[in-house]
């Protein structure tokens, strides 16, 4: 078992900001939807969802892609509790002289994509759980793995951390091709001026090519003219020789950084002549298909394999 983040009062009083995204500390007391999970020399609890005790409950923000955020409560035996207090006298007499710690309440992050638990606040509260202090703890702690941890023992949803975890990933993609924001077809279709100069990533399915290097694309869905009043399609120029994409209503979307042009003659489902947004071709991040060609090759090398297997002589006496 690798040693639990758990630090007693090695630079506690370095600081007393709160993290930003943790909620009101002074009532964090209040809750009380908790589940043990671990219990060696203290337990340790998570908050979990409203009736139902093996639902972890976290939280998200937009501006922190690939995070997950949960609450842990700690409560140390009565031995432990004491020489913590002691501690605490010693590091802040004049805050904790008169005052007896009751259990305390860590704000932690898990970084979905690289599987690490971080600490960012602790909240003390006092035997009758009254809030007494909060420190920020992310400059004083480090991260800690999360396989062979003690939060291994948290049922968090595997499907919340995928999720998260490939956020993160497209994030990080946005910011190697310095696409400034993931936009929807919809509002590059309703100004595509504003977007002229920039460099933006979108999710779209090819519909058809115009020329060996343009190409329309729309965003997959057939009624989305008639929800946005705006036609329901892009054309990409600067597109390189040999790609290759799959058109019709299940071909897989994919996600492309663009540069803004503004406007070029098109036309929409229906065959009618449109100025449609247009984008210069900088780079697809996810989707990419592979070519005729390519499949061709793929089929070729798994037959000559097969049939070397085949030609082999028996090892069989």
């Amino acid at each position: 078992m690798k040693k639990f983040i758990f630090v007693l009062v090695v630079a506690i009083g370095l600081s007393g900001s709160v993290n930003v995204f943790s909620r009101d500390d002074e009532h964090l007391q209040d809750i009380t939807n908790w589940t043990p999970f671990f219990s060696e020399g203290k337990t340790l609890s998570y908050e979990h969802e409203d009736g139902d005790f093996l639902s972890v409950k976290t939280y998200k923000y937009e501006d922190a892609v690939g995070y997950e955020y949960f609450y842990v409560k700690v409560n140390l035996p009565q031995d432990k509790l004491e020489k913590f207090q002691e501690a605490l006298k010693k590091n802040d007499a004049k805050k904790f002289k008169n005052v007896k710690i009751g259990n305390m309440i860590y704000w932690y992050r898990m970084d979905c994509q690289n599987e690490m638990i971080e600490l960012i606040t602790s909240y003390l509260y006092s035997d009758n759980n009254d809030f007494i202090v909060a420190y920020n703890r992310i400059k004083d702690t480090k991260a800690e793995p999360f396989k062979g941890s003690p939060f291994e023992r948290i049922p968090f949803n595997k499907e919340w951390i995928k999720q998260a975890k490939k956020e993160a990933e497209t994030r990080d993609k946005l910011i190697k091709f310095k696409a400034e924001a993931l936009v929807t077809i919809d509002k590059l279709e309703v100004n595509p001026y504003e977007f002229e100069g920039h460099t933006i990533a979108v999710v779209v399915q090819f519909k058809k090519m115009l020329s060996k290097n343009s190409a329309s694309f729309y965003s997959g869905y057939t009624d989305m003219e008639n929800h946005t009043n705006v036609h329901d399609e892009i054309i990409v120029t600067g597109i390189p020789k040999g790609s290759h994409f799959e058109s019709g209503l299940y071909a897989p979307k994919m996600m492309l950084v663009l540069k803004g042009k503004g406007t070029l003659a098109g036309t929409n489902a229906f065959g009618a002549q449109i100025k449609a947004p247009h984008f210069q071709w900088i780079k697809i991040i996810s989707g990419e298909q592979p070519s005729a060609f390519e499949d061709q090759r793929d089929v070729s090398r798994k037959n000559a394999l097969q049939n070397m297997r085949n030609g082999r002589p028996s090892n069989a006496q």
